[in-house]
């Protein structure tokens, strides 16, 4: 798992909650400085709207997974 350093990704919970996972889950953070972290977010974002251009929904809510 990839993260960066957003204070959500680096926070105690997140942690703790990770580490109640020991061996499922191996995870790195990005640099805090990078330049390619912006191509990545850039492949991303097309990534995005290639997948979801002709999803026709109403509202948010019909992206969600039933339960």
């Amino acid at each position: 798992m990839v993260l960066d350093n957003h204070s959500a990704h680096i926070s105690q919970e997140t942690v703790a909650y990770l580490g109640t996972r020991p061996g499922r889950f191996e995870y790195v953070h990005t640099p805090k400085h990078g330049s390619w972290l912006n191509l990545i977010e850039c492949a991303f974002s097309k990534m995005a709207r290639i997948f979801l251009r002709d999803i026709p929904v109403a509202c948010v809510d019909e992206l969600q997974m039933p339960s």
